[in-house]
């Protein structure tokens, strides 16, 4: 018997059920991917972001939803190695299908680790496009150590409400972020517990910002931004070290961080500074109304 639900979070019994599928997958194919189960960044607040099918009370397939914004939404997900090309993922899909259409959504991006065989394969019949890769990258303590030291007048500092407007600002001009996207993203980080943003600050004007995302298993830094006027001069790298700075100061070490492919300077940013490549995860596009009934 074939069972589906849908959650806007999940109870802990059921992150473990993810968790441990994950694995099983993780190691037959070989890769390094971690799930989203976290609906807090998810523009729409109502939308159940996690789909479980359970056949026979066995958990089976996955799909997760993270939704930034109201144009786009992607999706990842798995389904066990012994029930694959039978279209459980496919289900999933479709159940998600009739719960986004309310929203006019226009594309859905699909991602999967590039060493995934089976996610390209689904993706492509899809006859979805590929359009580009991010890099996930984790923090080499040893090489971060061994940096010179900076002499800036940047200073770190934890934001707060009053400075909404301004790191919406900053969004805006950097990532050309729209206000109504920007907004509730960055309120709540300042108001979750489990999120920090930082400011970066030049003679009292705050000219750049990230977030900070505590997770169970690791710490990702989020959204490091300079503001135009500002970029170009060094900021960035001195800001991003002192954030990372701080984090070890709080016995923070498992840090990660994300970059777009198509930004070299951004990613040799990183690396220099201390991170190295764990994987690369491509994304794929797709107009809702192309979806296939097929798996």
């Amino acid at each position: 018997m074939i069972e589906i639900k849908s959650f806007i979070r999940l109870d802990d019994s059921e992150i473990s059920l993810v968790r441990d599928l994950e694995t099983i997958v993780n190691r037959k194919d070989n890769l390094n991917s971690t799930i989203s189960i976290n609906s807090e960044y998810n523009i729409v607040s109502d939308l159940p972001t996690i789909y479980l099918l359970y056949l026979d009370h066995q958990l089976v397939s996955v799909l997760s939803i993270f939704m930034p914004k109201l144009t786009e939404v992607e999706i990842s997900g798995f389904t066990h190695p012994d029930f694959r090309h039978q279209g459980y993922f496919s289900k999933l899909l479709d159940q998600f299908k009739t719960k986004i259409i309310k929203y006019g959504l226009i594309d859905l991006l699909f991602i999967c680790e590039y060493q995934s065989i089976e996610g390209v394969r689904f993706v492509q019949s899809l006859n979805a496009n590929y359009e580009y890769s991010e890099y996930e990258l984790t923090f080499n303590h040893h090489q971060f150590q061994s940096l010179p030291e900076i002499n800036s007048d940047i200073i770190v500092e934890v934001s707060s409400t009053k400075d909404l407007e301004r790191l919406i600002e900053i969004y805006q001009h950097t990532f050309n972020i729209p206000t109504e996207e920007s907004r509730p993203m960055v309120m709540k980080t300042l108001n979750s517990e489990r999120k920090t943003q930082f400011n970066a600050i030049l003679n009292d004007i705050i000219i750049g910002t990230c977030a900070v995302s505590l997770n169970v298993d690791s710490t990702y830094i989020l959204g490091v931004a300079i503001d135009t006027p500002y970029q170009s001069k060094g900021y960035g790298k001195v800001f991003l070290i002192k954030v990372i700075q701080e984090l070890l100061k709080q016995n923070i070490n498992n840090l990660m961080i994300e970059v777009d492919s198509n930004n070299a300077n951004a990613y040799q940013l990183y690396r220099h500074i201390g991170f190295d490549k764990r994987s690369e995860f491509q994304y794929y596009r797709l107009k809702m109304d192309q979806v296939k009934e097929e798996e």
